[in-house]
């Protein structure tokens, strides 16, 4: 009863706060300095929250990031877990905000003078030339999951937990563990080369992510059919299954230019099993 209610809280709680648009600003700001702060780690010119404006129109960019060739622009968008599936379009009402911003933020930035007289004032030192040659790239990143790896109106979408995984250059493993015998465990780097540079954050925002097909390929789509009215009305469901059986996972890894780091051996023990935890215990009170 306590678990139920506490479920029935926390669904009623979030309704709430997404009906009457209750946003708790401290949320969204933490989201976006700690996308700022991975990105610092890799470059030297990072900016955040900014606003823009060009012929009464204005936007804001929450992180803009300026390579040698590239003005990455990123708006960071924390949105509250949905609690039922129908309750999804939240946090897809959320992306395609961020995808507008993004839209507009790029629409005020291609005017040549307007782009130096914003990014001179962000980045002091930035010449006219470095300014005109620039590419700019944009993407929406969301605290979940959900709908990481579409594009919207040209607007790549990506989920946090992956934009980490990139930029802190972390390891895949794969392999699987007996108890008490020792196990291979493969290594694989998210990141080309074993070390982080702004082409595998290009990679990671285009169509050809490898990251991303190291999922999209092993997808396999299914349907789940849900007979309301015999004979007469049938919902039919679509999802995606991932399967990662089958292909060999190095070749697989391999093929998608991923970097293979040295193998681990690691031996587990599982811990006690029910009744040596209650043979331990009573023994311990026999003492």
């Amino acid at each position: 009863m306590f678990l139920l209610a506490c479920l029935g809280v926390s669904d009623f709680v979030r309704n709430v706060q997404i009906a009457n648009k209750l946003r708790i600003p401290a949320r969204g700001n933490v989201f976006t300095n700690t996308c700022e702060g991975l990105l610092k780690r890799h470059f030297s010119r990072v900016i955040s929250e900014r606003t823009i404006t060009r012929a009464g129109r204005t936007t804001e960019v929450d992180i803009a990031v300026a390579d040698s060739k590239t003005l990455y622009l990123f708006e960071c968008k924390y949105s509250v877990p949905p609690c039922t599936l129908q309750e999804l379009r939240d946090i897809w009402g959320d992306i395609r905000k961020g995808v507008s911003q993004q839209n507009l933020a790029v629409e005020i930035l291609s005017d040549p003078g307007t782009r130096y007289a914003y990014l001179a004032g962000w980045f002091p030192g930035m010449s006219r030339k470095e300014s005109d040659d620039m590419i700019i790239k944009t993407c929406v990143i969301s605290s979940h999951r959900l709908f990481s790896g579409l594009q919207l109106e040209n607007v790549p979408i990506r989920d946090y937990p992956s934009f980490m995984s990139i930029l802190t250059e972390h390891v895949m493993s794969h392999g699987v563990m007996t108890p008490g015998v020792e196990s291979t465990i493969v290594r694989f780097s998210t990141t080309e080369k074993g070390k982080f540079s702004p082409a595998d954050l290009d990679n990671y925002l285009g169509d050809e992510s490898r990251y991303l097909h190291m999922f999209q390929q092993k997808m396999c789509p299914v349907t789940e059919l849900n007979l309301l009215i015999p004979d007469h009305l049938v919902l039919a469901t679509d999802s995606y299954v991932y399967n990662d059986l089958g292909e060999n996972h190095v070749a697989f890894m391999e093929k998608l230019g991923f970097l293979r780091l040295p193998d681990e051996k690691k031996t587990i023990d599982l811990p006690m099993s029910e009744n040596d935890l209650r043979s331990s215990i009573n023994a311990s009170r026999n003492q």
